[in-house]
């Protein structure tokens, strides 16, 4: 009686799942079994700053990332772009656009854009602008503009790439103030390291002066017979505390 009430169970179990698998039009068969290493085609890419465009591609076109499950065209592309990818070797990331946009287009890889999403920043970003003066009602109002553009776009490198291009000029200016900012800066480094060096000079001049009168002093008392330790001494350390004041003030100018 155990075996048979098992059997019916098994049965009536079986014909359940059948049913529940009809209601839910799940096709089990038509699923893809998965290697055991656990790669999948395309997998995600945790995104990142890459270094550089080179870096970026040499890791998504790789043909191991297109092995599991196996399509003759994917891999094959991968393959050709691979190839063509570690011929060109490392260069600028324009000369590298082709094969980037091959990959995007045949290979279905996201571009990072982290770095020209940065690179747009930090010259369109408002904050930089609405603290200058005189204030500039009109080039904040651009910045704001170009803003919204590049935050509707941060994760389109094609979209990325034409805001930079519609905002050439506006770019441009604020790296032209940004560089006679920095020309600026060495002029008034060159000015002080200057003065430094005057204020270095006198202070020497002014050590080897009071060596000169504790020295003068120490040989008229020995001509005259006067060179009691304690006056010698005395001179000696007026002098150098004139020294160590005249070398604290240099430093502290």
């Amino acid at each position: 009686m155990p075996f048979l009430f098992a059997a019916c169970w098994r049965l009536g179990a079986g014909k359940q799942t059948k049913s529940m698998r009809k209601e839910n039009n799940i096709q089990f068969e038509a699923m893809p079994e998965f290697a055991s290493s656990g790669k999948q085609q395309n997998a995600p890419i945790e995104e990142r700053e890459y270094y550089s465009l080179f870096d970026e591609l040499e890791e998504k076109c790789n043909p191991d990332r297109y092995m599991n499950p196996f399509v003759q065209e994917r891999f094959d592309l991968a393959n050709e772009l691979y190839a063509e990818l570690l011929k060109r070797g490392i260069r600028d990331d324009k000369s590298l656009v082709d094969i980037r946009d091959k990959a995007m287009s045949g290979l279905g890889i996201h571009v990072s854009t982290h770095r020209l999403y940065k690179h747009l920043l930090e010259y369109c970003n408002p904050e930089i602008y609405t603290s200058m003066k005189p204030y500039d009602k009109e080039r904040v109002s651009e910045a704001g503009r170009l803003y919204a553009l590049i935050q509707k776009a941060k994760d389109d490198i094609h979209e990325l790439e034409a805001i930079e291009k519609e905002a050439n000029l506006f770019i441009q200016k604020r790296r032209d103030e940004l560089l006679k900012q920095e020309q600026e800066r060495q002029w008034q480094q060159t000015i002080e390291k200057e003065k430094q060096e005057k204020r270095e000079k006198r202070a020497k001049g002014t050590i080897l002066s009071s060596f000169g009168i504790v020295l003068g002093i120490a040989i008229g008392f020995d001509g005259y017979n006067f060179v009691p330790g304690i006056i010698v001494t005395s001179v000696s350390t007026i002098a150098l505390i004139l020294i160590n004041t005249d070398i604290k003030l240099v430093r502290k100018h």
